[in-house]
């Protein structure tokens, strides 16, 4: 009756843990399941490194040191390639790599490792597809990852989730990405624009919608050939992510038309944006192939809720003072009124 009890509760409290876990994006699973190891098995600190980055660090540490014998871990950049939950910095991660045979360890990444301190390393591999490395900080009840195991039963479903996290995000990369860009498409910016009027009525913050279009695009298709200008509007998105914030969003509206969401930002930070944007296309040549292009961009800045109180009217005075900056100039950055 006793082990009966026991196999209830545990099935129970797995139940629990998988209805924390039901629908969150990867991120989030990673951090609901590191509260539960850290209440039950007293970890730490879990840090995910994304495919690759694991050994790239133990190799780039493994280099400094051996330049620099007497360089302390604080002094040592990390790159951000790893995602930490709790308070973990990258001298932590090098105190841990000073503990560490590196080059053992690099040899048996493949594998799950207990290493001394309590410290283990496990891969992470969904469906054949390689998620990179955890590394579990000082657990203090490990037990290893087998079929009957209490930590087994929490693990596995942990596994679902980032399994249905990760399959997620795959199909919402497929539906709601541009193809040619790889930015946002038109499909996912109503979507964006009612989770960014929510935020900003919630903290009472702004955001801010540009509305971007390449001037005389027509002409580079005409002249060059849609190849050449079909890699222009790539190279152009690029410049586009390189001058935003990971908080803002990005999207192809159509054709050579962009549209960026600025995430709690005013009329202000837009235009300082959008200005280094119209700046950074002013001063560029586009090379593609044997073909050398200069383009310009218009845009046009509405923000909430200075301009507009919905996302339609905001997304349509954005348009509205795209066309009036074409209409006074073009190459210029204007203000909705």
């Amino acid at each position: 009756d006793r082990e009966l009890f026991d196999i209830r509760f545990r099935i129970e409290q797995v139940e629990l843990f998988s209805n924390s876990l039901r629908r969150k994006k990867l991120k989030d699973v990673i951090d609901v399941g590191f509260e539960l190891f850290q209440k039950e098995f007293g970890v730490q600190t879990l840090l995910w490194f994304r495919p690759g980055a694991l050994k790239e660090e133990l190799r780039r540490y493994s280099r400094v040191r051996a330049r620099h014998p007497d360089v302390h871990p604080k002094d040592i950049e990390l790159a951000p390639s790893w995602h930490s939950t709790g308070e973990f910095t990258h001298e932590g991660l090098f105190k841990l790599f000073e503990k560490w045979d590196v080059a053992e360890i690099e040899k048996d990444l493949g594998n799950e490792m207990l290493l001394e301190l309590g410290t283990v390393i496990t891969p992470l591999s969904i469906h054949g597809t390689h998620l990179g490395h955890f590394i579990l900080i000082a657990p203090e009840k490990w037990q290893t990852i087998d079929e009957n195991s209490e930590f087994g039963d929490y693990y596995k479903c942990f596994l679902h989730h980032l399994e249905q996290s990760f399959a997620y995000q795959q199909i919402e990369y497929m539906t709601f990405r541009d193809d040619l860009t790889e930015l946002y498409n038109q499909r996912y910016l109503p979507i964006i624009l009612e989770q960014e009027l929510q935020r900003a009525v919630r903290h009472g913050h702004h955001f801010s919608v540009l509305f971007l279009d390449v001037d005389f695009f027509k002409l580079v298709n005409d002249t060059k050939g849609h190849l050449v200008g079909s890699n222009v509007l790539v190279q152009i998105s690029k410049l586009i992510k390189d001058c935003i914030r990971g908080t803002d969003f990005a999207f192809r509206y159509g054709g050579d038309e962009y549209v960026i969401v600025l995430s709690n930002a005013a009329s202000k930070e837009a235009t300082l944006v959008a200005e280094r944007l119209r700046q950074k296309t002013e001063n560029s040549v586009f090379i593609v192939g044997e073909s050398q292009v200069k383009v310009t961009v218009s845009i046009g800045i509405a923000t909430y809720p200075e301009h507009a109180k919905t996302t339609a009217e905001l997304l349509q005075m954005a348009d509205d003072a795209m066309y009036k900056g074409k209409h006074k100039s073009r190459n210029i950055v204007y203000l909705a009124s």
